[in-house]
């Protein structure tokens, strides 16, 4: 493999791949991501491991596409409208489960309103007996 895409390090027999312009401490090899932006929606890339510690006082600046860009708008716009799609239908499968989990507390809320009910009339008939014998 060439030097010119990254640089062997190797530690007790174990060599570690170095992407161009990682300047990690700890070096690691790359990890293969996908990016689901509007431009280039399903293209892999990769980038550094450690860009996910999310260490905003670092700059992150390995970056290198795996995929070629999408041949023409044709393309892309398909494959957006994929993604779009399946972003509606997990919201939808979403929505279906809150409204399923809704009609359930409903009918849990109403049960107990009936037993509370029904424990009023019970303690109200109790009462009332119970003067009753009282007189």
């Amino acid at each position: 493999m060439s030097n010119s895409s990254g640089s062997n390090r190797c530690r007790s027999g174990n060599c570690v791949r170095r992407p161009v312009g990682c300047d990690c401490k700890d070096p690691k090899p790359p990890m293969e991501r996908v990016s689901w932006s509007d431009s280039n929606p399903g293209r892999r890339f990769l980038n550094c491991v450690d860009s996910l510690m999310g260490d905003d006082t670092k700059k992150w600046d390995f970056f290198q596409w795996v995929d070629p860009e999408l041949p023409n708008e044709h393309y892309l716009n398909w494959v957006n409208k994929i993604k779009n799609e399946l972003r509606s239908f997990k919201d939808k499968s979403y929505c279906g489960k809150l409204l399923k989990k809704v009609a359930e507390l409903e009918k849990m809320n109403y049960d107990l309103e009936l037993q509370v009910v029904a424990e009023r009339e019970a303690n109200e008939g109790a009462r009332v007996q119970a003067a009753e014998e009282r007189t």
